[in-house]
């Protein structure tokens, strides 16, 4: 886990030395999990539906901690041998969520957005988190 997201996120942080100090990896093995699936239970959960953002209180952190918890509750709840592979990665000006599918695939969910967004292509991700000198990648978490 830790190999696939520094080489897919590694480049995103300030300095690739600080990716080992902004990249927390909780468990020792992650079951793949398609995107398909997580953007469903987002869509699906009235927790996280659009309305329920209130800035500072209810937003875009909380968004994604939350899908990660209800993610490691269905695991618990289903006794999966693991974890499901999903996490989060906070930014200086947002969060994200993203999962690593089955065959290793990762993949970028923009929670909190009305439309939930999605995007595959590791090329893509800078753009995709608006990433800059002014919006560096603070932390990772799986």
């Amino acid at each position: 886990m830790r190999t696939l997201l520094f080489n897919v996120f590694g480049q995103l942080v300030p300095s690739p030395g600080e990716f080992a100090a902004r990249c927390q990896i909780a468990d020792t093995t992650y079951l793949g999990v398609s995107a398909e699936f997580v953007r469903q239970a987002i869509l699906t959960d009235p927790v996280l539906a659009p309305v329920n953002y209130v800035n500072d209180l209810f937003d875009c952190d909380d968004y994604v901690q939350y899908l990660r918890t209800r993610m490691a509750l269905l695991g618990a709840n289903r006794r999966l041998a693991a974890p499901l592979a999903v996490g989060f990665i906070l930014t200086a000006e947002h969060a994200f969520n993203f999962c690593v599918g089955p065959t290793g695939q990762l993949t970028l969910i923009n929670t909190q957005s009305d439309d939930r967004a999605v995007v595959s292509d590791p090329s893509a991700f800078a753009a995709f988190m608006w990433v800059s000198n002014a919006n560096r990648v603070q932390s990772i978490y799986v």
